[in-house]
């Protein structure tokens, strides 16, 4: 058997690993601060601005841009909140739902969230990939829900980040 072989099926190669230039700038700090030397992006400094105005944007390749909703790919989305006046029964509670996601899918939007016979709470995107809806559906959504005589109160926080928001409506 060849030294190679038995190098290869002991687990020891005799090609050096290769360091990363991230890896060699971490060999270079103390001991103990190797393990926190990891790579840090912030998501929320690139959200919700253009490649073409944000240098940090431009740097980063357009695959990686893409796959974190980034730059010309970033989704926009807004949450809502409607409460009724009164409980509703099951009947006039699929009666509203029925209406509510056939108006959502009117506007090519989704909705995304929970109800129950005394609330309906959730968010908004639109139903295709790498578009938003816009703040005319937000207040046309709004208005609708407003306009039904079951809702007592209906909310809508403004347009925000779909993938890096971590805020309240």
């Amino acid at each position: 058997m060849s030294a190679g072989c038995r190098a290869a099926r002991s687990g020891r190669s005799r090609i050096p690993p290769v360091e990363s230039p991230l890896e060699r700038s971490a060999l270079a700090l103390p001991v103990d601060a190797r393990d926190n030397a990891r790579p840090f992006i912030d998501i929320q400094a690139f959200a919700m601005t253009d490649t073409n105005q944000d240098p940090r944007l431009s740097r980063m390749k357009r695959r990686l841009r893409k796959k974190q909703y980034l730059g010309e790919f970033q989704e926009l989305a807004f949450e809502i909140k409607v409460s009724f006046k009164n409980e509703l029964s099951e009947d006039d509670l699929d009666t509203f739902l029925g209406d509510f996601i056939d108006y959502v899918e009117e506007r090519k939007l989704d909705y995304i969230g929970g109800f129950d016979n005394a609330w309906v709470e959730g968010t908004i995107m639109a139903n295709k990939r790498y578009t938003s809806p816009t703040a005319e559906d937000r207040t046309a959504l709004l208005d609708w829900l407003k306009a039904r005589a079951e809702v007592g109160e209906a909310n809508a926080s403004d347009l925000h980040d779909a993938w890096h928001h971590d805020g309240e409506v």
